[in-house]
């Protein structure tokens, strides 16, 4: 996997885990306030359980073992899964969410398709 492929994979993946501290820390900071409820906690923690660990796995992995079929499906994971982020920011509107997801989606795409040795 060429270097700027790993550069911007870490970086989708350290915006996904800095995002998800933040909500943890303060779940409707970034919920419109129509959309706010008193479980706002919980969800904030079930988003951070996951996006945390994935988001420090795909950081170290994208460097230490930049190709391969594991790396690809890992890649794989966090792309679907910011996927499902896109969606819910987009049918929810919160535009941020979405395009910082959309972002998400191509780099982890790209990513992918570099581990697997389809380009780089």
């Amino acid at each position: 996997m060429p270097w700027w492929i790993a550069l911007l994979n870490t970086v989708a993946a350290l915006l996904s885990v800095v995002f998800a501290a933040i909500t943890l820390a303060r779940p409707n900071q970034f919920i419109p306030p129509t959309l706010r409820r008193q479980t706002d906690r919980f969800a904030a923690a079930t988003y951070a359980v996951r996006a945390i660990p994935l988001g420090l796995a795909v950081v170290v992995v994208v460097w230490v073992a930049p190709a391969g079929i594991a790396t690809a499906l890992l890649l794989g994971v966090a792309c679907v899964a910011q996927v499902g982020d896109l969606v819910l920011g987009v049918v929810h509107r919160v535009w941020g969410m979405a395009g910082g997801a959309g972002s998400g989606v191509v780099f982890h795409a790209v990513g992918v398709a570099a581990a697997a040795g389809v380009v780089g």
